[in-house]
């Protein structure tokens, strides 16, 4: 699963694979759902990065070059993909409904005889799932000088039904600005603790290889610092722990010079107190 924001504040590669995120292996159907998950992401309509337009392009190309080159399933699917990237308002529900197969697309459910029909057993009261939304950090919890630079549900990828999220990301300053920085809040709603712990291990398997940030909260924790190749004296601080059924991750990209850590490890003190509290 493919999650944060502050993950993808660099310029795109020029690799399709590495644009797209995917293996050297990766199938055609690999690269659709790579292709509408990135560039549904990256459309200048709905982000207001400087970097937008660039990815976006670049997502497009990439997925075009893979199309081109990969053995498709079915020769139809190949076809659907190119003619989706070919028109640029196509994105999110429309597009993924053009790419159902059609052994499915056509199913419909089956029909029971009257004699068979049972009388429909009462379903399980379950409990209500907290709402990720009103769990991430709000405005109010930074600091000084920080404005909401976007919302919503985070960007994920991976087989199975994601779970509910909430990504918010706030900035202060610009990227020209001295004080400039970005702070990210996310929050995923797994079914159960068992399902939670998966999650928090595919965050976990994202900074195996970077400097480690000590610190402890909740279940289970990890932190690590990852260096802004295209931000020249710029970090990323990555805080992730768990909580019940629970997984949040505080993201900080600043100045190498400036207290990342510890605003980082401030900042997820507050968002624990927020989860413990659902």
């Amino acid at each position: 699963m493919k999650l944060p924001f502050l993950a993808t504040l660099s310029r795109p590669s020029g690799d399709a694979y590495e644009v797209l995120e995917l293996p050297r292996d990766a199938s055609l159907e690999e690269v659709e759902q790579a292709y509408h998950r990135l560039s549904e992401y990256w459309n200048p309509r709905r982000n207001a990065l400087d970097e937008a337009p660039a990815h976006y392009q670049a997502v497009r190309q990439a997925a075009t070059e893979l199309a081109t080159g990969l053995p498709p399933k079915r020769p139809a699917r190949r076809r659907l993909l190119l003619a989706v990237m070919g028109v640029v308002a196509i994105v999110g529900v429309v597009a993924s409904l053009l790419l159902v197969p059609p052994a499915l697309s056509h199913r419909s459910a089956p029909t029971a005889s009257p004699r068979q029909t049972a009388p429909a057993a009462p379903a399980p009261i379950q409990p209500a799932s907290p709402d990720p939304a009103q769990l991430t950090l709000r405005l109010g919890d930074l600091p000084a000088g920080y404005s909401v630079l976007r919302a919503g549900p985070a960007t994920t990828a991976g087989q199975g039904q994601p779970a509910p999220s909430w990504d918010a990301v706030f900035q202060r300053g610009t990227p020209a600005s001295a004080e400039f920085q970005v702070t990210e809040s996310l929050v995923l709603v797994y079914p159960n603790p068992a399902d939670a712990k998966i999650g928090f291990d595919q965050q976990v398997a994202a900074g195996q290889n970077a400097s480690r940030v000590p610190f402890s909260l909740g279940d289970e924790s990890t932190g690590w610092v990852e260096p802004a190749p295209s931000r020249p004296g710029m970090k990323t601080v990555r805080l992730a722990f768990k909580l019940g059924n629970l997984v949040a991750l505080i993201g900080v990209l600043g100045s190498e010079a400036s207290g990342v850590e510890d605003e980082a490890l401030g900042l997820s003190a507050i968002q624990a107190g927020q989860l413990k509290g659902a």
